[in-house]
This record gives structure tokens, C-alpha cells and sequence, in this order.
């Protein structure tokens, strides 16, 4: 006798329906994966009209001079999530006193060294929170290439942050970069994170 072509088992039947189930599923845009990738779970919402505001942020306003002496320039590296303007700079002033010598302070590009902009921070530069601003130039900074926000540290010494702060999510941080002359692109790499220059910027792309 031969076999019905036309017959499934009830397995079989069972499988079909719930392959079926799962592409319509699919094509509906519901899924039961609900991982979003980090990075992008951490963006906030962007608004075209937002105003600028620092890239790092001090959770503890007690500083040191300790850990990275003789080096002269000592910088961060970061790298854009999506494009942000640059409308700042500032220099670290955790005890909100003045600062004892003047500091230049800039961003470089980490790839060819050159610096992008740059300022020279005084005792008398306008204090904002834990650090002393100075406008610049806008700039923009594009979304996956990598930078450096370098300090001049020489004698004598004004204080720096090792940790103890967090960085905009619209900001990757990267490595410490060091540099044993005064006021160049840090060359070598560092492992301790030290911070005494910010920026201020704002997003101007969707991330």
C-alpha cells in the first residue's frame, strides 16, 4: 500500500505552526531579544537645540598633584559617538582658589598630532563648578575618530583629578597619553587616568 504523500504527524504539524508563528512574529518587529548595544543604550535623546556642556564630570572636587611627574603634557584620549561641537576649555581648580601658574590646554588629533584649538587658562579665567572655562572657536569633532585633551603640567604644580569622574555618553574615553616636554601631543601611552582638562560641547548629529 503506498504512503500518503499529504500526511504530516502531529510533531511535524506542531513544528510548522510555531516556525510559522515565529516569522510573522518577526515581520511584526517583535522579537524576544530585548539587548539594545551599550553604547547606544547610553545616549540620551537628542535635541538639536541643546545647549553645551562638559565632557567630563568631576564626582569628587578634591584633587592632587600626585603619580605623573616629570611628565610636562599630560592628555586623554577620546573618540565621538556622533558628531559634537567644541565651544570651551577648562583646567581643573578643585579648591576653587585660583590656580598657581597658567596652564595651556587643547585638543589634539591623536592620529597626525596636530592640535585643533587651544587656550591658555588663568588664575583669573572664569570658574564654573570644578573647573575654569575659556571660550573658543567652535569646532567640530567627527564620530569615530579618536582625539586628545592635553594639559601643560609643569612646577608649580596646580592639582589634577586621578579618577573620580565620568564621562558624557556621547564620548568614548580611551587611554592616558604622556609626554615629558612642555605643551606637545602626548606620545606615550599611560594607565593611570588622570584629568585637569575639560570642554564643553554638544552633540550636532543623531546618534
Amino acid at each position: 500500500m503506498g504512503t500518503h504523500r499529504g500526511f504530516q504527524s502531529p510533531e511535524a504539524a506542531t513544528f510548522a505552526l510555531a516556525l510559522l508563528l515565529t516569522l510573522a512574529l518577526a515581520a511584526c518587529g517583535h522579537s524576544d531579544s530585548s539587548s539594545v548595544a551599550p553604547t547606544q543604550a547610553a545616549l540620551p535623546t537628542w535635541t538639536p537645540g541643546a545647549g553645551p556642556s562638559p565632557a567630563y564630570t568631576v564626582t569628587t572636587t578634591t584633587g592632587s598633584t600626585e603619580g605623573l611627574h616629570p611628565e610636562k603634557t599630560v592628555g586623554m584620549e577620546f573618540t565621538p559617538v556622533v558628531d559634537v561641537e567644541v565651544s570651551a576649555l577648562g583646567y581643573f581648580d578643585g579648591s576653587q582658589n585660583g590656580l598657581r601658574q597658567p596652564h595651556n590646554v587643547g585638543i589634539f588629533d591623536r592620529d597626525s598630532k596636530d592640535q585643533l584649538v587651544g587656550v591658555i587658562i588663568t588664575a583669573d579665567t572664569p570658574l564654573e563648578g570644578a573647573f575654569r572655562w575659556k571660550s573658543v572657536t567652535p569646532l567640530v569633532l567627527k564620530a569615530g575618530k579618536s582625539y586628545i585633551v592635553a594639559y601643560e603640567a609643569d612646577e608649580p604644580m596646580d592639582e589634577e583629578v586621578n579618577g573620580g569622574g565620568d564621562w558624557a555618553p556621547e564620548l568614548k574615553p580611551g587611554r592616558c597619553w604622556l609626554a615629558h616636554s612642555s605643551w606637545q601631543c602626548p606620545e606615550s601611552a599611560g594607565y593611570v587616568r588622570t584629568v585637569a582638562a575639560n570642554f564643553k560641547f554638544k552633540p550636532v548629529s543623531a546618534p
